[in-house]
């Protein structure tokens, strides 16, 4: 191969390569992370609150009277108490 052939090679190279290394450097230092989800302070309140709605949400006395009670229904799974233990 000739001499000044490689040097061309060399030398393209080179500059490839550096300016590779300064697009790399400038994509990562322009690059500011912010977070997507970012919570205010004092975050105002959902829904205004009133100085009466205590009064308003009060149960009444059949309320209690119409849920069904939680049905008390066997495991759905017995545990073994002589299992070995699983090593993960």
């Amino acid at each position: 191969m000739e001499s000044q052939t490689s040097r061309k090679i060399i030398v393209a190279s080179s500059m490839a390569a550096v300016l590779g290394i300064g697009v790399v450097a400038f994509a990562l230092s322009s690059h500011h992370h912010i977070p997507a989800a970012q919570i205010p302070q004092s975050a105002p309140p959902v829904v205004p609150s009133t100085p009466d709605a205590s009064a308003a949400v009060a149960p009444s006395a059949d309320a209690a009277a119409g849920v069904a009670p939680t049905p008390i229904v066997p495991a759905a799974v017995v545990p073994v108490p002589d299992a070995p233990a699983v090593a993960h």
